[in-house]
């Protein structure tokens, strides 16, 4: 709006006109009338004064331009004079950043609605209905599996469709191997197999190229080191033997000595030669009768191709009984050249053979008995066995054989009976004796030889001899035997001592003697063994056995 106003003063001075927020400042001519137009300003508010040192309202005389229409857009109720300035009202929004500006309106309705960018169709799988421009980010919906894991994942789709199949691994060819009807991916690490074979990388036809096993694997275990003493070209499973040599210096075998001696053999021993650096290959006993200068040689060889090899002792034989032998050792190692030197020369003394029982001879008191007697005249043992069987088996075997004594006879106890035979029956027997108490190889060389009899089918007692009354004590004896006996009527006979042979040592005859008959009898220049006592009578001989120890 435009403001006249006028004023006069007498004296000059500096006026400030202040409009509200707006002044302007101008020169007053002194001695100016009050009231006169002295200074004109322009103000665009009500309220406004003159400064003069002091505030002073001037709305006298006050002239204000503007729109004056109250029906325009830009009516001013404080303008008293229409400057032509109004505006016809149009509502609407004025605001040119606005979704809804509308550039025909003169007037803001403050219905303006700011701009939302996105987008506007309501098909798409991003429709934003806040949104009023579209942005041109529409994407269209696409049905499929959403899930990046699953078999049928489409990298298309934006929207699950629940159709999702989870991913099952493995062979999808019908014609391998290894198909498997439930895979609908293949599996990486256990491809479609076309190839039978062994798969076992371990065994040794291992083939690399089968997939599928066919249970043909061979799985051979040893050493697989190739420097090793025992490497094993054909094993394939390392078994931890390996035997990795550095340097074998050939040593002598030591702890050489003899055990387990007896008349015929004796056990050679050493210490175990195996250590870290050597294998025995083979170790060579030397042995001869001490005094002689030929050797006899045995042998202990390693027959697992220079694998371990603890054999440490070797048993002589044929030794002979009673005999010094002098011995020896060296060995020879695997992976060596050469041999040990000879270890130092031992001895040892093979024990006397066992001697058999002598004068082994039987008597018959009974149809069914023997009596089986025998002396130590060759020398002492432990035990004596004593075998018999009928004589007239054609093919015997050894369960036609029968036992007198059982196990065996004692030493020291000199007859055995034997009952339970057949009178009339013709019988063999022989005796063995052993020289150790549990048994086993120590024994004399053989049996006795056979002595042959036949079980009486009658026995005479000695009153049928007109004899009675006999009697032989002791017996066993280490030299005299007392004999005695009564003849019962008035006979001649004739008493004698012979040996197993029959051969006569003593004899005495007595004619038509009657009564008591006393004699003793000194053996002692005689070996020991048995005697027979035999009394000679008109009617028939009475033999009695006579044992000297």
């Amino acid at each position: 709006m435009t403001l006249n106003f006028g004023y006069s003063q007498s004296i000059k001075r500096s006026v400030i006109c202040s409009f509200g927020s707006s002044s302007s400042s101008t020169n007053l001519i002194v001695g100016s009338t009050l009231g006169q137009p002295s200074s004109i300003g322009t103000v665009t508010n009500g309220n406004n004064f003159l400064r003069q040192g002091f505030q002073q309202p001037i709305n006298n005389n006050l002239i204000i331009y503007g729109c004056t229409d109250s029906l325009a857009c830009n009516y001013n109720p404080n303008a008293n004079i229409n400057d032509s300035t109004c505006i016809p009202a149009v509502y609407g929004c004025t605001d040119t950043s606005a979704f809804n500006y509308d550039w025909n309106a003169t007037c803001d309705d403050g219905s303006c609605i700011p701009v939302i960018l996105g987008c506007t169709i309501s098909a798409s799988i991003n429709y934003n209905p806040n949104a009023n421009i579209d942005d041109g980010s529409c994407i269209a919906i696409v049905y499929g599996c959403t899930d990046t894991t699953a078999f049928n994942y489409d990298p298309l789709a934006n929207t699950d469709n629940g159709s999702c199949l989870a991913v099952v691994y493995g062979c999808t060819d019908p014609l391998a191997l290894n198909y498997f009807a439930g895979a609908n991916l293949p599996d990486p690490n256990n491809p479609c197999c076309y190839v039978m074979g062994c798969t076992d990388p371990n065994a040794c036809n291992y083939d690399p190229n089968s997939c599928f096993d066919d249970g043909s694997c061979i799985n051979i275990s040893g050493c697989t080191d190739p420097t090793a003493s025992n490497y094993d070209p054909n094993a394939c499973i390392d078994d931890g033997s390996c035997i990795i040599n550095t340097v074998c210096s050939n040593p002598t075998p030591t702890g050489l000595h003899a055990i387990d001696i007896i008349h015929n053999t004796a056990r050679i021993k050493w210490d175990n030669m195996t250590s870290a650096n050597c294998t025995p290959e083979q170790y060579r006993v030397q042995y001869r009768i001490q005094g002689t200068s030929t050797w006899s040689v045995k042998n202990a060889v390693n027959t697992n191709n220079c694998g371990t090899f603890n054999q440490t002792g070797r048993l002589l034989t044929n030794l002979n009984p009673g005999t010094t032998y002098e011995y020896r050792l060296k060995a020879w190692y695997c992976y060596t050249s050469g041999a040990s030197t000879w270890s130092s020369i031992e001895i040892f003394t093979t024990l006397d053979a066992c001697p058999n029982v002598g004068n082994f001879t039987v008597s018959t008191p009974l149809t069914t008995r023997a009596v089986f007697t025998w002396d130590d005249s060759n020398g002492p043992y432990s035990f004596v066995r004593i075998k018999l069987r009928v004589d007239s088996i054609s093919n015997p075997s050894g369960s036609d054989w029968q036992n007198a004594g059982g196990f065996g006879v004692n030493y020291g106890t000199w007859s055995r009976n034997k009952n339970g035979l057949v009178a009339g029956e013709t019988y063999r027997g022989q005796s063995r004796t052993w020289c150790d108490p549990q048994g086993g190889p120590y024994k004399s060389s053989g049996w006795t030889p056979l002595i042959f009899w036949t079980q009486p089918t009658i026995i005479k007692i000695e009153g049928e001899y007109n004899i009675s009354a006999l009697n032989i004590y002791p017996n066993p004896s280490r030299d005299i035997f007392n004999i005695s006996f009564i003849s019962d009527q008035q006979q001649s006979f004739t008493v004698r001592i012979v040996n197993i042979l029959g051969e006569m040592l003593i004899r005495e005859d007595l004619i038509e003697f009657i009564g008591e008959y006393k004699r003793a009898i000194n053996l002692n220049q005689y070996e020991k063994g048995v005697y027979i006592l035999e009394i000679v009578t008109d009617n028939g001989t009475i033999n009695k056995k006579l044992i000297l120890q």
